[in-house]
């Protein structure tokens, strides 16, 4: 990237956003063998939502996360001081508001939700947060190479739909099966344990299959 992937990030963020407007964020990881929420996706996800308020209140972020751990991000959001709503037309005419939209693992209902909010509004930016995503064979990993996939929102289309449209699309991860790390997926697939062979038998490895025009390696 030629300089520190934080800053270029912040920086290419700062000016993809302007007064009012949508952002969009994906974020959620229900892994095994719980089947309940980690929470790095979520309290980054607050946290930088609480970031972009400050730098515009009147910005509606929008996230999309597994129906089961909307409850969970909602009040993370509350704990960040940001008022929360289940949809953006509510958070649309307000001060420090954000939107957040349960998505189904059913890639059919899932596309019923979000493809006329992308449509209706197109967002500023597009964020993933330690979001699982599929791999080439339609498969979501958690980091053990378990096939997590009936636990997963169905949201890799949206992102690959912002993306098609032009849309700045950003994606923080820190192993590889999240969502916008095929950007460094020769790498993944080469130093990272079940990179390129996982644990479940589909033969696609964890790494996913999409990429993002920003990316952030970061744990937390």
């Amino acid at each position: 990237s030629g300089e520190p992937l934080c800053l270029r990030a912040a920086r290419r963020l700062q000016e993809a956003i302007g007064p009012g407007g949508r952002v969009f964020l994906i974020t959620g990881f229900v892994f095994e063998p719980h089947g309940k929420g980690e929470l790095d996706g979520l309290t980054g996800t607050a946290l930088l939502i609480r970031a972009l308020l400050q730098m515009d209140a009147t910005l509606t972020p929008v996230v999309f996360c597994e129906t089961a751990i909307a409850p969970a991000m909602s009040a993370v959001l509350h704990a960040a001081g940001v008022n929360v709503y289940s949809t953006p037309e509510e958070a649309d005419p307000l001060p420090v508001a954000a939107a957040v939209v349960g998505i189904p693992s059913d890639e059919g209902q899932s596309r019923a939700i979000w493809e006329p909010l992308l449509s209706a509004c197109p967002p500023r930016a597009m964020i993933a947060v330690e979001k699982p995503g599929q791999n080439a064979a339609g498969v979501y990993h958690q980091g053990t190479g378990i096939d997590v996939s009936r636990h997963c929102a169905r949201v890799d289309g949206l992102f690959e739909a912002c993306a098609a449209a032009g849309i700045p699309t950003f994606a923080v991860g820190d192993l590889g099966n999240e969502i916008g790390m095929a950007a460094i997926a020769s790498t993944i697939r080469r130093y990272i344990p079940l990179g390129e062979t996982c644990a479940c038998g589909c033969g696609g490895g964890i790494c996913v299959r999409t990429e993002a025009e920003h990316l952030v390696v970061a744990a937390t």
